[in-house]
């Protein structure tokens, strides 16, 4: 059924909010529609002006129902988008933070930078996919549950930076972390053995069968674990050479 112009002055005018939701409903699921009964052109450019007078407006619901609906339309125009995922109410920013395809890598960025709003960070960190400059963006914010959303992401990227920066505080950082990582997947030479030297004792024999999965083959998890021991010898060495020195 094609757009009418009953269909406009009752959204737009109608005092009910029950006659203009169910309105709303329809022509936000004729918009979406990709088949035979898609509106034209011009129809779309009416729902589109339409959209745009009711996010003006007050009424938090029906700008709900836009995001929850439109979220994962791609053809919806950029203003439009950026509209929804700015506004006020995190019920209606947070569906298009998430999921919206209309927003790209500058716009995201953008968004990361402008924002400290833990909800607003952490539908972004659960996009699928995640680009990694986004990635890294969001684990500046220094947020734990930012972290872990990114790490348990399976669509995010992270670069050995972001993981080195992770790891740097070697034993002290925490076995959710770490675990994280492992999980996260396959990771380079370098982070693997970064993690062994993170892990010692029990959470290393706990994280042994996860090792075998995710490097990139057993020999190097033998390699690295000699190397840690190797480092461990030479530093018990230089501290007996020191005692030794000062009894001198």
């Amino acid at each position: 059924m094609a757009l009418s112009q009953k269909d406009v002055e009752k959204l737009l005018k109608d005092s009910s909010k029950a006659v203009r939701q169910e309105v709303l409903l329809k022509v936000i699921s004729q918009y979406n529609d990709m088949g035979p009964n898609a509106f034209t052109i011009e129809e779309n450019n009416i729902v589109e002006a339409i959209f745009s007078t009711l996010l003006k407006a007050p009424e938090k619901v029906d700008r709900a129902i836009m995001a929850e609906r439109l979220q994962e339309c791609g053809k919806l125009p950029k203003e439009i988008v950026l509209t929804m995922a700015q506004d006020s109410m995190i019920e209606i920013a947070a569906p298009i933070l998430r999921y919206s395809p209309v927003l790209n890598e500058n716009d995201l960025l953008k968004l990361v930078e402008e924002t400290k709003d833990k909800k607003r960070l952490l539908a972004i960190a659960q996009r699928d996919p995640l680009p990694e400059k986004i990635t890294d963006a969001l684990f500046k914010k220094k947020m734990d549950v930012i972290t872990m959303a990114i790490l348990s992401n399976i669509g995010s990227e992270v670069s050995d930076k972001a993981y080195f920066e992770l790891l740097k505080e070697g034993s002290k950082v925490n076995h959710e972390t770490i675990q994280a990582i492992v999980d996260k997947g396959l990771v380079s030479v370098g982070v693997a053995e970064k993690i062994l030297f993170c892990v010692d004792g029990d959470a290393k024999a706990t994280l042994d069968d996860k090792y075998e999965v995710r490097f990139e083959n057993k020999q190097l998890k033998k390699d690295l674990e000699k190397k840690q021991k190797q480092a461990a010898l030479k530093a018990a060495e230089l501290r007996f050479a020191s005692k030794s020195d000062k009894k001198a």
